[in-house]
């Protein structure tokens, strides 16, 4: 935390960032949550498989859901910074993606009314690593001696103008959580249509292009970011993925050769956004233009 300024960076744990991570840049944290087969599980819950275990288990499950931070976390959170004299700036998973973002905004009236306005609620219009992406950065503000109201000006409704790009392995998770219409995902699978899906204005899932296969698509994501990406900008892409590894490590080749300035951070997706975009995706994260 800056002590200087008192300003403390919250997220959630659809950052795709570990918690050692986050303490490491000082950042706190709320807990999103997903539902495997009527069991609960909090984001950052010891758990004995490997990611890698993980999403491999995930294609033979068929009950499968995701929750919001809770209202009273957030509550509690904010108020024990605010009653210390810390200024705070939430920035967590887009308000199109989850009632997170609404949870949160409800707690900090709250904590705002009681102790003056203490608290910045920022919509980040991503999630998964692209969140990640923007903790990184909204750390770097708040280390370099940024106000809570200046950090929040910057950075709400994807002010970092952060690129957002998925390709998915089935359709079918997406579908079942809402975030894809049933026809487009069925007739999808059925005729092994890749899209490549982004986040519109509101934050919600779009999809920018479809192309037959797998390798199509991907190359039409190394199209789009020489094409949309800030490429003078130097900055750390980052690269999530569900048991994807060899495309990532490819994307990687790809960014090294052709973009100057830049670091790639390859990771795996967190669990709970795993369960929204399921096994077998990919997803880059870079500055736009």
């Amino acid at each position: 935390m800056n002590s200087q300024n008192k300003v403390k960076i919250i997220t959630d744990t659809c950052c795709s960032l570990s918690k050692d991570r986050l303490e490491s840049m000082g950042v706190d944290y709320l807990q999103n949550t997903f539902m495997l087969e009527e069991k609960l599980f909090k984001g950052f819950d010891t758990f004995e498989d490997t990611n890698e275990q993980f999403y491999e288990n995930l294609k033979n499950m068929k009950n499968i859901s995701t929750g919001c931070v809770n209202i009273q976390d957030a509550t509690d959170l904010f108020e024990k910074y605010a009653a210390e004299g810390v200024d705070v700036v939430y920035i967590g998973l887009s308000s199109g993606l989850s009632s997170s973002y609404n949870n949160v905004r409800l707690a900090a009236d709250e904590i705002n009314e009681k102790y003056g306005k203490k608290i910045w609620i920022a919509d980040s219009l991503t999630g998964g690593n692209g969140l990640g992406k923007a903790v990184q950065e909204v750390a770097t503000l708040a280390n370099e001696g940024k106000s809570a109201e200046e950090i929040f000006n910057i950075i709400d409704k994807n002010g970092l103008k952060i690129i957002s790009l998925f390709v998915p392995g089935d359709l079918i998770y997406l579908c079942r959580l809402g975030r894809l219409n049933k026809v487009v995902a069925g007739i999808g699978s059925l005729l092994k249509i890749a899209p490549i899906i982004s986040t519109d204005e509101a934050g919600k899932l779009k999809i920018l292009s479809k192309v037959i296969g797998r390798k199509k698509a991907i190359a039409s994501v190394k199209e789009y970011l020489l094409k949309n990406a800030d490429l003078e900008k130097e900055e750390t892409i980052f690269i999530g993925h569900t048991n994807q590894l060899q495309e990532a490590k490819e994307l990687e080749q790809f960014i090294n050769e052709n973009m100057k300035n830049k670091t790639v951070d390859i990771d795996y997706i967190d669990r709970t956004m795993g369960c929204h975009c399921g096994p077998e995706t990919i997803a880059i994260f870079a500055s736009g233009k």
